[in-house]
């Protein structure tokens, strides 16, 4: 791409070619680099003019023409046309609103067709033109401009998203009409380098991104704005945490922005998802996502989602997610470690199957009780795939039995759901009784009203229970603040359509409510008033 640049300002300074073509993917900034010449060599340029638009949202030729006239800036000293189009422009507007004077509409277009002369223009976006406005129509205007009124002309546009029949009349006048074509294919650091030159994670972004050959400046735009806006939580983050937390917002933006991965980043949970069979779309979206070095979905990274996704996020839950994080890397450094142990596998090809079987196995015996779940499954598909005879069984189960003195039910299920090891499962079924002697729904609202945030175990717990046993506990239930505890959670558990258990438990939690309204007049009045529900809307 050295020579872009000076190929453009050659075409521009030629005395017989008069319209140039530049091409290039969806992003990668033809469009910024256009500008950046015109900015930079417009004082040695002999045009009267200079005009850009836009063909996205015009409907024809007339408005093609009337935005060449109006959009144009004068390049010479020179101000006369200039002076001429303004006043041409007011004239045009008070036209348009006296019937007695509109039918002089098709003389004033004449009149500004005729006043674009020696001009340089720059029509962009064709692939997203109206379809009213045909290929050939544009490319005959474009002849005729280049022809007849000494301009010069630069078409912008996408040839991979361009429909059959605009590539088909392209092909039939390029001969004619098309003097010059140019691919605008930069590389992916220079683009990374516009936005995040003298930034602290710029090298970071380069990294991730190698593999993908990242170019696309409105994605790497979105990267840049999500870490700037979420880096005044963990600026001051242990350094392994901050770094790995830097590379997540990275890969979640990108995958929410690019189009070839097509899934919201709401959607990494299934697609990095360990317990379950996947399609081999999801299979191959997480090689790709992989090699990025993205290896699991973690539970704090459902508020960076929520950022991407929706521009805000539970701010202290993100802060409580980051200090836990922090305080798990500074007493065992599990953050750095796993990283380390990652790389083997990600970094680079010198390392060997046996490096990899190594550094993983190394890092189970070492720091087995310390990992997560999610944390768990990559490690052990990994040795499954790369040693023979791998156990993968019994690492289960030597994880599950140090992790059945927690407290976490809903750990608890998950551990119950990946062994099948009897006399485990049989101590996981008395640990569950324990478990449903001393938890109650009423025990888990509570602390969500009163922390105002809550974990995806929290949810599952919630949503595991059916209208029935929700019915139950709301009519059985004997603590003194339970109607401000169930008031408080209607507002955080909202009745929904989704599939997610906070969905499924707000539906059921609204339609146990209505239940209880038909116990008697009295219960219809507490829900209706002390609730505010409108028990005609729910959803049922």
């Amino acid at each position: 791409m050295e020579n872009f640049q000076e190929n453009v300002v050659s075409f521009l300074k030629h005395d017989e070619k008069k319209v140039l073509v530049i091409k290039g993917k969806w992003g990668v900034g033809k469009t910024f680099k256009w500008n950046k010449i015109v900015e930079n060599h417009s004082n040695s340029l002999d045009f009267s003019n200079y005009s850009y638009i836009s063909l996205f949202g015009l409907d024809g030729l007339k408005e093609l023409q009337s935005g060449v006239f109006y959009n144009a800036r004068p390049m010479k000293s020179d101000t006369k046309s200039s002076t001429i189009k303004l006043n041409l422009k007011k004239v045009g507007n008070i036209a348009k609103n006296i019937p007695q004077v509109s039918k002089y509409t098709n003389a004033m277009s004449a009149i500004e067709n005729s006043l674009v002369n020696d001009y340089l223009i720059c029509i962009d976006d064709l692939e997203r033109k109206s379809q009213k406005l045909s290929m050939s129509t544009l490319l005959g205007y474009v002849s005729n401009l280049s022809e007849s009124s000494k301009c010069k002309i630069v078409l912008i546009f996408n040839d991979d998203t361009l429909n059959e029949k605009d590539k088909t009349e392209i092909d039939r006048y390029r001969e004619k009409v098309i003097d010059l074509e140019l691919e605008y294919s930069p590389k992916s650091v220079g683009n990374i380098d516009i936005e995040f030159n003298n930034h602290s994670c710029r090298d970071l972004i380069c990294n991730t991104f190698k593999t993908e050959d990242l170019k696309n400046i409105r994605i790497i735009k979105h990267i840049k704005w999500n870490i700037n806006g979420l880096m005044k939580f963990i600026k001051d983050s242990e350094d392994a945490v901050k770094s790995d937390l830097l590379s997540t917002i990275a890969i979640l933006t990108y995958v929410h922005h690019e189009p070839s991965i097509n899934i919201r980043a709401s959607e990494i949970d299934r697609v990095f998802n360990y317990l379950s069979d996947k399609e081999d779309s999801d299979k191959n979206l997480q090689k790709r996502i992989s090699s990025l070095g993205y290896i699991y979905y973690a539970d704090h990274e459902a508020e960076i989602i929520n950022y991407i996704e929706d521009g805000w996020m539970d701010e202290d839950l993100f802060k409580k997610n980051v200090l836990t994080l922090n305080q798990r890397q500074l007493e065992n450094n599990i953050s750095s470690k796993l990283t380390e142990v990652w790389g083997f596998y990600n970094n680079n090809f010198l390392s060997t199957s046996n490096d990899v079987i190594r550094g993983l196995e190394g890092f189970l015996e070492e720091h087995l009780v310390s990992v997560s779940l999610r944390e768990l499954h990559p490690i052990l598909d990994t040795l499954n795939e790369l040693k023979d005879n791998f156990k993968k069984s019994e690492w289960i189960d030597k994880y599950v039995s140090l992790k059945m003195d927690c407290d976490d039910p809903a750990l608890i299920k998950q551990l119950k759901h990946i062994t099948n090891n009897q006399e485990l499962i049989k101590k996981i079924e008395g640990k569950e009784k324990d478990f449903n002697q001393h938890h109650s729904i009423y025990a888990v609202l509570s602390k969500i009203v009163k922390n105002r945030g809550w974990n995806p175990e929290d949810e599952e717990y919630l949503g595991n229970h059916s209208v029935d046993e929700i019915f139950e506990f709301l009519v059985s239930d004997d603590n003194s603040d339970l109607l401000g505890i169930v008031r408080e959670s209607m507002g955080i558990f909202s009745p929904s359509e989704g599939d997610k258990p906070r969905d499924i438990f707000g539906t059921s939690l609204h339609e146990a409510l209505r239940r209880v309204s038909e116990r008697s007049k009295l219960d219809r009045y507490r829900i209706t008033h002390f609730f505010n529900m409108k028990l005609d809307d729910l959803i049922v």
